[in-house]
């Protein structure tokens, strides 16, 4: 174990900044790859779980003999649990840490998981889909908030894109493998549901390889567990970088709030100044995951009701394969080189026109495009948006400011298919794309109005406002 290089004075004087600008000086990531493989396999099989739906959903109606309307229930509910599911496990998040919560999230979709492809009737399917999605919305706020509490400063960004990477990559896979199991085999549907539980196997075995986050421990006064933990990494930084000096430590005279209890924090959330990101980033997640729902969700459904075999509207969504690889790959290029929130509104811009034009001209071309373009965006926003949420919250309540915006937000893709099936039986099929596409035009707005947090220090993001800019200290550590 390496031992803390840092002067005792500075350790004494400002511990817990001190911690995570002896985190932020760090120009490499500096801890161990398999940290990206663990939280990568997290990512992965949610972000397949979330996509087993839209391709199951027509043969699981068939197979328990039930409606369109319990269909699109089966799918809300299922977004319902991510609402529900994100909450809940934000108060084991900043309450018992980081890794706590990770482990019960992935627990929770992996019973999800089993629990669908067994089911024998849509209710039982509904009622698993809750859990699996309690599990779902858990893992994706605390991997968020995980990765931005282990990142330095300059490379948030980076850092989230290679972890997300593997869930745009199941975007991808997933309607290849679903043309290859769903329409050939009576059961395809119940070995593409189960597929996840693979997830939390996997992740169970690398579970304990995962450090805690350094500054949750900071921020609860457990500072020689996270004095260990940035020394070590300090140590795999040196020998990444072949010398045996960092640059030296800057630490911020910013303060981030303190808050005791659950209660606490969800108040001085909804109190100012932090109120203020909690209702813009509530808005923006319901804009985001509405449509993006509406169409990845319910959108085999609604193909096959336009007229489509379920063949054909399988393979219209492997525009999904295209465009969230490539919106994956945007994140990590974008993602530390411009403002976080620019990136997010270019990428809106760019599918409110498609979905739009796809309103007013329909074609087959365009509904494989559209799809591209719902998955592009889900491909940045996996990066830069779900980083850019977590930064606008202290440490303390970090876990809960995500799930009281993205977690409550994702009521925006429970009501999703409910919408676009009523707004496609009374409109027709045209009205749901531009329906869709008006709504990314409100989100445009809405993202734009945030903070550029792109390589800023956590604790100066969430410093409390209306108070004089103060000074830093730097401080040249006695290393080498």
């Amino acid at each position: 174990m390496a031992e803390s290089t840092v002067p005792a004075h500075a350790r004494n004087e400002h511990p817990v900044s001190l911690i995570a600008a002896r985190i932020d000086r760090i120009p490499v990531w500096p801890y161990q790859p398999f940290i990206y493989v663990i939280i990568g396999m997290g990512f992965f099989f949610s972000f397949f779980e979330i996509g087993t739906i839209g391709p199951t959903l027509p043969k699981v109606i068939a197979a328990t003999h039930s409606t369109t309307g319990a269909g699109a229930l089966a799918v809300s509910l299922g977004l319902w649990g991510y609402i529900v599911g994100s909450p809940l496990n934000s108060v084991l998040s900043d309450r018992f840490g980081r890794r706590p919560a990770l482990l019960n999230a992935m627990v929770l979709y992996g019973i999800g998981a089993v629990g669908c492809a067994i089911s024998t009737s849509m209710a039982e399917f509904t009622v698993l889909r809750f859990i699996g999605g309690m599990g779902i919305g858990a893992s994706i706020a605390v991997i968020s908030t995980y990765i931005s509490e282990l990142s330095p400063a300059a490379l948030r960004g980076r850092s989230m894109g290679y972890a997300t990477l593997p869930a745009v990559l199941a975007g991808a896979v997933g309607p290849f493998i679903a043309l290859g199991l769903v329409p050939s085999f009576a059961n395809g549907w119940r070995i593409m549901t189960v597929i996840p539980a693979i997830g939390t196997i996997l992740f169970l075995v690398g579970y304990r390889l995962l450090p805690e986050s350094p500054r949750w421990l900071a921020a609860g006064g457990r500072l020689d567990e996270a004095d260990r933990i940035v020394s070590d990494a300090e140590g795999y930084a040196r020998v990444k970088l072949g010398t045996s000096e960092l640059p030296p430590i800057v630490v911020s005279l910013h303060h981030e709030p303190q808050a005791i209890n659950f209660w606490a924090r969800a108040g001085m959330l909804l109190r100012p100044p932090y109120v203020r990101w909690t209702i813009t980033f509530l808005l923006l997640w319901i804009c985001q995951t509405l449509p993006a729902y509406a169409i990845s969700g319910f959108g085999v459904t609604l193909l096959v009701e336009h007229g489509y075999t379920l063949t054909k509207s399988i393979e219209l969504t492997f525009g999904h394969s295209v465009g969230s690889v490539l919106g994956g790959l945007v994140a990590i290029y974008v993602g530390d080189r411009i403002p976080r929130k620019w990136a997010a509104a270019g990428s809106a811009m760019l599918i409110a026109a498609g979905l739009l034009a796809l309103g007013f001209h329909t074609t087959s071309w365009l509904i494989f495009i559209g799809f591209s373009l719902i998955s592009f965006q889900t491909g940045v926003c996996s990066a830069v948006v779900y980083m850019l949420t977590a930064e606008h919250f202290p440490t303390q309540m970090r876990n809960t400011g995500m799930a009281m915006s993205d977690g409550v937000g994702h009521v925006g893709g429970a009501i999703g298919p409910i919408i676009a099936s009523a707004v496609f039986a009374g409109l027709g099929f045209s009205a749901v794309w531009i329906v869709m596409g008006s709504i990314f035009v409100v989100y445009i707005g809405l993202v734009s109005s945030t903070r550029n947090t792109t390589k800023r220090p956590l604790q100066e993001i969430n410093a409390v406002l209306r108070t004089p800019e103060q000074p830093v200290m730097a401080i040249k550590s006695q290393e080498g």
